[in-house]
């Protein structure tokens, strides 16, 4: 009965030692093979020059200009970088990117900080990005490929509590941009030509009923706004920071934003606001929609703001 027992036992202990080293195996491949699949994915990524993201891996790694725009859709397609830079003799890029508010653009600056300090940096308020409360995860998207420049981190962890443990995964940062990645470099979409401007085509039809959002801030979120507020301490010591708002359709006067004013005045940092310029409000030839200038428009508002951005 002993030995029978004694047989049991080893045999048991046996079995624990093939499990315990079949699932060390496993857990060794599979982060072997996360690794090697995120590094192939990096690299796709890192050496896309055409579409989206070669717009984006431009301004991270190769963008030196004078005076560096930043902000929403509103800033990507209402700034046109030659007018600028013919105004006030500085070379000028636009980095705008739609749907990307303050969280984004505050990592991205530190981001190109890493190589140079622009001598100007214009901010487009966009208030559904920048003030207004939100789901902050879905800023995450753009912010996690910015995390090989050392920029990153701190803010995936604010934004999201787990992020920093996902981030140790090498698929994790790109596992929504495959098809992107893919798509960008067999379309070969030029992005880049206009110094990262781009253009609006098409223009509104007269609508005598239409009315502009109420701007609301009786709420605001305190992730965005501490975060724009590290934007004007930190960069309004090192280079010229300007705060725009750029003509809001159909506003009759202009909006009212107090709290990034109070910020902007405690950093010493110039604010425009233009929301309500009737030169622009009414005119519905200028715009593509009801958010965004076409060509057109940006170039008469972008020409009529220059005055703000000479040295």
């Amino acid at each position: 009965m002993q030995d029978n027992s004694f047989i049991s036992v080893f045999k048991r202990d046996g079995d624990m030692k093939k499990f315990l080293i079949s699932f060390i195996l496993t857990v060794a491949f599979i982060v072997v093979a996360d690794q090697a699949i995120g590094y192939m994915l990096k690299r796709g990524y890192d050496f896309t020059t055409f579409g989206a993201i070669g717009r984006k891996n431009e301004i991270v790694n190769y963008v030196k200009s004078d005076i560096v725009i930043l902000g929403s859709s509103r800033a990507l397609h209402h700034y046109v970088p030659p007018i600028i830079s013919d105004s006030t003799g500085l070379s000028c890029y636009n980095c705008g990117l739609g749907g990307q508010g303050i969280i984004y653009h505050y990592a991205l600056l530190r981001a190109m900080s890493q190589r140079y300090i622009p001598k100007m940096i214009i901010y487009e308020l966009t208030p559904e990005y920048d003030i207004e409360p939100s789901n902050n995860a879905r800023f995450l998207t753009e912010i996690r490929t910015l995390s090989p420049h050392g920029c990153a981190d701190s803010i995936l962890s604010v934004v999201g509590h787990m992020e920093r443990m996902k981030m140790l995964s090498g698929i994790y940062p790109y596992n929504s941009l495959l098809f992107h990645i893919v798509g960008d470099r067999l379309q070969h979409k030029d992005l880049i030509s206009q110094n990262g401007y781009i253009p609006m085509k098409g223009s509104l039809k007269k609508d005598e009923n239409y009315q502009p959002r109420v701007l609301d801030f009786s709420k605001i979120d305190s992730v965005k706004v501490s975060f724009f507020e590290k934007m004007l301490r930190e960069y309004s010591k090192k280079t010229k920071l300007i705060v725009m708002v750029s003509p809001i359709y159909g506003s009759n006067a202009p909006a009212s934003f107090d709290v990034i004013e109070r910020l902007c005045a405690r950093y010493d940092v110039a604010f425009h606001n233009c929301s309500g310029d009737q030169r622009f409000t009414h005119a519905p030839s200028l715009y593509s929609d009801h958010v965004h200038f076409n060509d057109s428009g940006a170039r008469q508002y972008t020409a009529s703001v220059c005055k703000y951005f000479r040295p």
